[in-house]
Formats: structure tokens, sequence, C-alpha cells
């Protein structure tokens, strides 16, 4: 299905609601119709991280049906031996571990048909460094009224477009918190593509199947909320989720994010993973890998740039991204705008054209006051209020948080509130100030837009009893 383009726009993702995903995908282009190649070949580039086995397959459309014949060539890169030039499939192994960059063997395959026609592509292997990748994890809860499991489910909520590029895979986490009850984990690749007209023309079990195929774990018989254990098994789930990313790509960076509704206090997945639970997740991934999570991206759910939150996931994770306001609630001024302005398809540009951590972390911020300008006269007219912060762990754990908390325990007001308003409010001096607006690293607002009924900062104050939590 390479190439397919999606019929549809989802009325969801017209307004950019708290935690709300959606595809704003257009229509295919109108280019008139052509006459066919009498001979023509199709073949994807692939990408592998550091090294492993590559097979290389040609599909040949040819007008006549008679006989062609084929030839595979290297053209570039380190040589590698083909087995058979005249197969239409061709494997190798690739090691690019010794290699101080990312290795790029470029193939091509030629085709000479009885009647003289003749055809050629070229394809090309990426072999990426892995200290130069990055895993995004995105998980997404799936609930009866919102989709079903059957036909296009939540993968409306998945970007069309690229799941794979040269500095960034996806995995997909579903958590169907409906009569399925399970966690499946996949692995989509750039040909997935559901809304297609050929996938509009599949029957919901021939769909179903379809999504099912990209599927590489499975978490069944999720107990239900009441029974007291659903957290334990998603704990132990998500555990086996990132010794499994851990295990398939030890050198990448890996990444968390969700896609959904929120709230403060350190909990995950809408409350599904209380504090603890979250933190023994977070814990066992990192220990798996090895090193801390490069970033907990919680800029789509809303409220989750609280004290608690940031004291839970800075543990695991160099970055923190999220809001201390409700997030969404506004409809951009121009929707064509919508996947220029959407993390989820950009963060592939972002990683390929930054150096380092921080700078792509930075860009993906700036991504949502553009968002944020594209949605100004919708802001403006309903006064929607909007931040997105970015904020570093380092500082957080080592400069503010104890000194925060020094000042937070000889008080009995722990509200949730504004952190520099509370700093104020209980005589924190200048150097206590000075730590705090160090943890934010960069910031996105339309603060300028319209005067805000409150002079939000950035973080919210623990709630009662969440100090609690910190001593566990």
């Amino acid at each position: 299905m390479k190439g397919m383009k999606s019929v549809m726009i989802l009325a969801l993702s017209l307004l950019v609601a708290c935690g709300g995903s959606g595809d704003g995908g257009g229509k295919g282009g109108g280019a008139g119709s052509t006459t066919p190649a009498p001979l023509s070949l199709d073949v994807d580039d692939q990408w592998v991280e550091q090294s492993g086995h590559v097979t290389l397959s040609v599909n040949v459309r040819s007008l006549s049906n008679s006989p062609v014949e084929l030839r595979w060539t290297q053209v570039s890169g380190p040589n590698v031996e083909i087995a058979d030039p005249a197969s239409d499939t061709i494997s190798f192994d690739v090691d690019a571990s010794d290699e101080s960059n990312d290795v790029i063997f470029v193939f091509n395959v030629a085709a000479s048909g009885e009647e003289g026609h003749t055809a050629s592509e070229e394809v090309n292997v990426h072999v990426n460094k892995a200290f130069e990748h990055n895993i995004m994890l995105r998980v997404v809860r799936v609930t009866p009224d919102w989709m079903g499991y059957d036909g296009v489910a939540w993968t409306t909520a998945v970007p069309t477009g690229a799941k794979t590029s040269t500095g960034l895979k996806y995995y997909e986490a579903a958590i169907w918190d409906n009569d399925v009850k399970a966690v499946h984990l996949y692995a989509f690749d750039n040909d997935y593509a559901p809304y297609s007209s050929e996938g509009w023309a599949m029957t919901p079990e021939e769909r179903i199947a379809y999504r099912e195929s990209y599927r590489v774990m499975k978490f069944s018989n999720m107990p239900s909320y009441e029974s007291g254990k659903r957290g334990t098994f998603l704990r132990d789930a998500f555990s086996e989720i990132g010794a499994y990313l851990a295990a398939a790509y030890p050198d990448s960076d890996h990444h968390l994010m969700y896609s959904g509704h929120g709230g403060p206090g350190g909990a995950l997945f809408e409350g599904l993973l209380g504090y603890q639970d979250a933190a023994d997740f977070l814990a066992a991934w990192s220990g798996s890998l090895g090193r801390n999570l490069g970033v907990v991206d919680m800029g789509g759910p809303c409220n989750k740039g609280a004290y608690t939150d940031t004291k839970n996931f800075c543990q695991y994770a160099d970055y923190y991204i999220a809001s201390d306001l409700p997030n969404g609630g506004y409809q951009l001024d121009d929707h064509d705008n919508y996947r220029s302005v959407n993390p989820e398809y950009r963060y592939h540009d972002i990683f390929a054209d930054s150096g380092t951590l921080k700078e792509a972390l930075t860009k993906r911020i700036d991504l949502k006051r553009q968002a944020y300008l594209f949605a100004y006269n919708y802001m403006v007219e309903h006064e929607v209020e909007q931040a997105n912060y970015l904020y570093s762990c380092h500082e957080f754990n080592t400069s503010f948080a104890p000194h925060f908390e020094e000042l937070a325990l000889s008080k009995n007001n722990y509200l949730l509130d504004d952190m520099m308003t509370y700093l104020a409010d209980n005589g924190a001096g200048d150097d206590l100030v000075s730590r705090y607006q160090k943890v934010i690293t960069h910031r996105a607002d339309n603060r300028d837009f319209f005067p805000w009924a409150f002079p939000w900062s950035g973080m919210m104050t623990p709630l009662p009893g969440d100090f609690d939590l910190y001593s566990r």
C-alpha cells in the first residue's frame, strides 16, 4: 500500500481537545490519468538499527505478462555478497557497529522484457548508528465511548505517514479498556494505511486482522478497575514492554508519550497507573536500558505540569514536557496547518534536524507556540489560555526540589497552586526562585494574546498529602 493517501478528514481532529488526538489527514492529489509504463518496478527503502538481516523484494509490473529478467547490483556502501542477483528477492546481513557514522547501502535492480522494454530502480538501505536513533513509545487508552475494537478503531489516532525514519521509530501501545481487556504493542511500518481506498474496502474482520498483523506483544485478561489489580497488571505489562524495547534497541534514546486525558498527581495513563506503579514501570524500563529515558512527553494531557508529576517522572528521565493548564479546547483558524504543528507528525523531522536531545525538544515546544499562532483568532475570541513547558530533570532533581521541600515541609498550606505564587506567598528568597526558573528550560504560551485571568508560571504545587508519596 505504498504511497496511499488518507481519504477522510476525521471530525474529531477539528477541535484540539484536552489530551485529544486525531488525524488531520487530507485527500489524495488529483493528477490526471496517465498511460502506465509497459514495465515498471516497485521496491521500498529500508532502515536497520546498527546491524541486522535485510531482505529486499521488488514487485514487477509488466503489461504484456511476458517473462522478465532481473539483475541486482550494488552501487555503493560496504561490499555485501548478493547470493542470487537474478531473483526478485535478495537477502544479506549488514553491520555498522564499527562505523563512526550512519551507513547507506545503495542497490540497483534492473529489469528487461522480451519486447525490449526495460526498467530500473535504486533502493537504499540505511543502517543507523544507534546513539543517533530514538524510540518513541506512544500510549493510548481505548474506551467504548471513544472507539471500538473492530474496524477503524483507535488507529484514527495513529498519525498517518512515517512511523519509521532514520532518526526515529514509533511503537504504539493500546490499552484496550473495553470488552477486549488487554494491552497490545504495535510496530506499524510506513505502509500502514487503514484509511486508504483499499482499507475501506475491507470487512471489519479484515481490518482487525490487518491491524493486528503489526502486533508484537499482547497482554490479555486485564483485571477490572474495581478489582484493585489493574494497576499491578499494567505496571507489569509496561515493564515487559520497556524490557522488550531496551533489548531491541539498547543504544537508542527511549522516550514515552501519552495521548489522552490527564491530571496532576504523578500518575500515568489517566490514572490507570498510580504514582507508585508509574514509578515502578519507569524504573523497570530505565533499569533495562541501563540509563534514563530521554523525555517523558505529557504535553498533550491536561494539567500534568505539577510538582508531583515532575518529581515522579524526573527520577527516570532527562527531560519532562507538560502543561500546568488544561490543554486544548481550541480550533486552528486554518485546519490545513494541523500536521505542521503536531509533534507526533513532526518528531521525525525534529530529531533528524537536531544535534542534541535538548535542541530537539526545544523545537518541539516551539511547535506549540506556532499552533497557538495558528489558532490566534479562536483563542482571543474564547480566551483560551494555553502553555507547554520543557523541564530539565537535572535542574529539578539536584537544585530545586531539595530546597523547595525544605521550605514546603515547614508550611501547612500544601494547596494545588501556582508555584511562583506559592514561593512569593511563603517568603522564598531569590535563590529558590532562581532555582525554580532554571527548571523550565523552554516554554511556549499565549499570554501575549489577551490578559490571563491568573499568572500561571509553569508548575503547580503539590497536592495535599503528596509529600507522603515521596517518602515511600
